[in-house]
């Protein structure tokens, strides 16, 4: 399993016709992550991050670095949002070549592929939303 970095690049400013850069300022956010997928704005200033490598959520300090999971034994999260004290997390699928678990892990109560879960931070899932019986 590869560790990844959540990198945040700065818009440019102004660019001149022949310019081909990106411009803006690359800042590491975060090393080790396990697959990171989505990251969005979270609390106090900070992100949170879906690892679909870990299946976990994690907080990361944008100043520090510092990463602090929220949530774990989650099934291959792709996506996270944070609104009003809940997580909004998606699941994914296994892709056709992935390892399988790791041994001893559970999926979290309520937790499959092909679902929004809603949770509190300190990982209790309060809600569960079947997609893949939805668009069936």
């Amino acid at each position: 399993m590869a560790a990844a970095a959540i990198t945040l690049v700065a818009p440019a400013t102004a660019a001149s016709a022949g310019d081909q850069g990106g411009g803006g300022d690359v800042h590491v956010a975060a090393a080790k992550l396990s697959g990171p997928r989505q990251l969005n704005s979270y609390t106090h200033g900070k992100l949170v991050v879906a690892e679909n490598d870990s299946g976990e959520v994690s907080s990361i300090d944008a100043r520090t670095g510092k990463v602090r999971t929220l949530l774990s034994k989650l099934p291959f999260p792709q996506g996270v949002d944070y609104d009003d004290g809940r997580l909004f997390v998606a699941l994914g699928e296994a892709p056709p070549d992935a390892p399988p678990p790791p041994a001893g892990s559970t999926t979290a109560p309520g937790a499959t592929a092909s679902s929004l879960v809603v949770a509190k931070p300190g990982g209790k899932i309060v809600k569960r939303y079947d997609l893949l019986a939805y668009e069936l």
